[in-house]
């Protein structure tokens, strides 16, 4: 973790600029985990414990196809749009449960298409 870094405020000053507004606006706000803030990379693991805390409190009301593993990656639905976000923090592939959970979904996704 950089210590020098006040992730209160940081954070505060995210939610004041970005995901209050958004929210008085009736927008949703879906996050998607980034290399600076929820690394899986076991160095950052404090940063990323404070990102699932604070958007998990901060959860949107969304058509959830699956939020299992919310706020690292989850898919939701608006209109006939499909969204998928992953959990792709660190170098390398996918890892296996992300793959096996994506598959899934894209599954799912394709059986229930009508044409």
């Amino acid at each position: 973790m950089n210590l020098r870094v006040d992730h209160d405020a940081m954070w505060r000053a995210f939610h004041a600029a970005v995901t209050e507004p958004l929210q008085k606006a009736r927008i949703p706000f879906a996050v998607t985990p980034g290399n600076h803030d929820a690394s899986a990379s076991g160095y950052f693991e404090p940063e990323r414990q404070r990102f699932e805390a604070e958007w998990s409190a901060r959860k949107p009301d969304l058509d959830y196809v699956d939020d299992t593993h919310y706020p690292f990656y989850y898919a939701f639905r608006m209109g006939p749009a499909r969204f998928v976000s992953l959990d792709a923090t660190i170098v390398g592939k996918l890892n296996e449960p992300q793959r096996t959970w994506l598959r899934r979904l894209l599954k799912k996704s394709k059986e229930s298409i009508k044409i």
